[in-house]
């Protein structure tokens, strides 16, 4: 199983008595990566275990390739993947077993609970079994059998009608509920891959080629489409850094006057003076550290757009401050020296 997953994904081995061997992730998708599974392989190996994480497909066919020579199961930790598909095959659905959650935190919640996803038929009565503490109760209410006793180890992981209730309807409008979350999260990714010009995000996830959800492109193609060379690109990037460090310095020139001229002012120039720092480190920073190639959305934007969201509006608005406060300084040195 991979190295960085939730315990939950350790502990349904753990307490079978088997041990886990953690394999590394990827640093593209943090998921297992599957060049490293072979090398974890000995005689004892059982099964392997991929996590989906954040609904990002593991790259599947290589590791159903690996259990296959191995003889291994595959159990897949899709908790976070429902409604995700790889090569348009749905996530948990691709090995031997896949784990779905539909703990609070998941995109379809019912509090607590999970689904497990069985391709062989003939695990289906154990766990069944296993869900009954241990009975085949399951037969009893299919008529099956007169009554059911107590057959083999197991636990109660029967929800409750209020809990299947709430996730029913749920699961009734579940593409409606995936395409707005869609919705939301392509307008989220489109602006954080802006804070990418400065020193606040390494990168954005990435994600398989083949995967639903996925929208990467590089800033090359992203600039071509909107008309833009990469380098007025980064020369936008430049102007912004210029706009911050040009309000710092204005702004931190008001905070000196308003000090020395009027001692009434000291807090107000002292505040003055913070925003300035802030602003000329965050620029110079900025600029130091701002890459010279990086990955964004597929977005299309126009050149005018592309220009518009380039310059954050922070910057935009700092320097509105700046040139504010200069113009109000110098009104109040006037009227200072009139009245002396």
């Amino acid at each position: 199983m991979p190295s960085y997953t939730f315990v939950s994904t350790a502990n349904a081995f753990v307490l079978r008595g088997a041990v886990p061997v953690f394999v590394d992730i990827r640093p593209d998708t943090m998921n297992i990566d599957e060049t490293l599974i072979e090398a974890a392989i000995t005689d004892k190996t059982r099964a392997i275990a991929p996590v989906h994480y954040a609904g990002v497909a593991c790259e599947m066919d290589t590791i159903m390739e690996i259990a296959r020579r191995y003889n291994l199961l595959v159990i897949e930790d899709a908790a976070q993947g429902i409604m995700a598909t790889y090569k348009g095959r749905p996530l948990g659905a691709i090995g031997d077993f896949g784990a779905y959650s539909f703990h609070e935190t998941k995109n379809y919640s019912m509090g607590e609970g999970g689904a497990l996803l069985i391709r062989d038929r003939k695990y289906v009565e154990e766990a069944e079994i296993f869900r009954e503490k241990g009975t085949n109760r399951s037969k009893f209410f299919r008529g099956q059998i007169d009554k059911y006793t107590w057959v083999n180890f197991g636990s109660s992981y029967l929800p409750s009608d209020m809990n299947a209730a709430y996730l029913w309807a749920q699961l009734e409008t579940a593409d409606a509920i995936n395409a707005h979350r869609l919705e939301l999260w392509e307008q989220y990714y489109a602006q954080l891959q802006l804070l990418l010009l400065m020193p606040l995000l390494a990168r954005l996830l990435d994600t398989p080629d083949l995967f639903l959800h996925n929208l990467l492109n590089a800033l090359p193609d992203l600039c071509r489409s909107a008309g833009i060379s990469l380098s007025v690109f980064i020369l936008v990037g430049s102007v912004s850094n210029f706009i911050g460090l040009a309000s710092g310095i204005l702004m931190i020139y008001c905070a000196i006057i308003l000090g020395q001229t009027f001692h009434r002012h000291k807090v107000m120039g002292s505040i003055l003076c913070y925003i300035g720092l802030y602003s000329l480190v965050q620029s110079v920073t900025s600029a130091l550290i701002m890459p010279q190639t990086i990955q964004l959305g597929n977005v299309d934007f126009s050149p005018v757009d592309f220009l518009i969201h380039a310059i954050p509006t922070t910057s935009i608005a700092s320097l509105f401050l700046g040139i504010l406060w200069y113009v109000i300084t110098l009104h109040m040195m006037n009227k200072k020296l009139n009245l002396d």
